[in-house]
């Protein structure tokens, strides 16, 4: 794993985003907590309920969610828990799916509704290194398949029709040069 001190979000059109992130190895696993504290430092900045690696520059298969964050959005008693998932895998999904509003830390002020499966279920390795599975739906279960969908390159306004995703980067471009309303 690369040098984690000057790790930073990534904002698209950055190519790092585009990329597939590859496992982290068992020699790896000593830089995971520092990977891990260095992502939540960002999200928490940025008032997020999740993050994978690829958004700080890691090509890594790491990923971070705020349950806490999530349940309260819920309406829910806050617990604060951070889940934090190595090399996570979808094992199963719903066949039914439902829309929702989402937006990404890496696509900075644009939200839109993006259809994803009402459950899925993974298997990942917790920052110890031990196994794990979880089955998570509503938007905990989103949180998890947008944050793996970074791990393979992809964003959610890849989800979007090709005129709404030339509109979000012509939106990008604007506030990259600071001319956004």
């Amino acid at each position: 794993m690369e040098d984690l001190k000057n790790i930073f979000l990534r904002i698209e059109p950055d190519p790092i985003l585009r990329e597939k992130s590859t496992p982290v190895g068992k020699d790896e696993f000593d830089k995971v907590p520092e990977l891990f504290a260095r992502m939540e430092e960002i999200m928490r900045s940025r008032d997020g309920i999740g993050i994978a690696a690829p958004q700080v520059g890691v090509l890594k298969r790491a990923i971070i969610i705020d349950r806490g964050a999530i349940l309260s959005r819920e309406g829910a008693e806050a617990t604060g828990d951070i889940i934090r998932l190595v090399n996570p895998e979808i094992v199963d999904v719903a066949t039914e799916d439902c829309m929702y509003e989402e937006g990404c830390l890496s696509v900075p002020t644009i939200y839109s509704h993006i259809s994803r499966p009402e459950w899925v279920k993974i298997e990942y390795l917790d920052e110890f290194g031990e196994k794990k599975s979880l089955r998570a739906d509503r938007l905990f279960g989103r949180c998890i398949l947008h944050e793996m969908d970074h791990l393979e390159g992809k964003l959610f306004i890849d989800y979007l029709s090709s005129l709404k995703r030339r509109f979000v980067m012509a939106r990008l471009k604007k506030l990259e040069e600071g001319t956004a309303l």
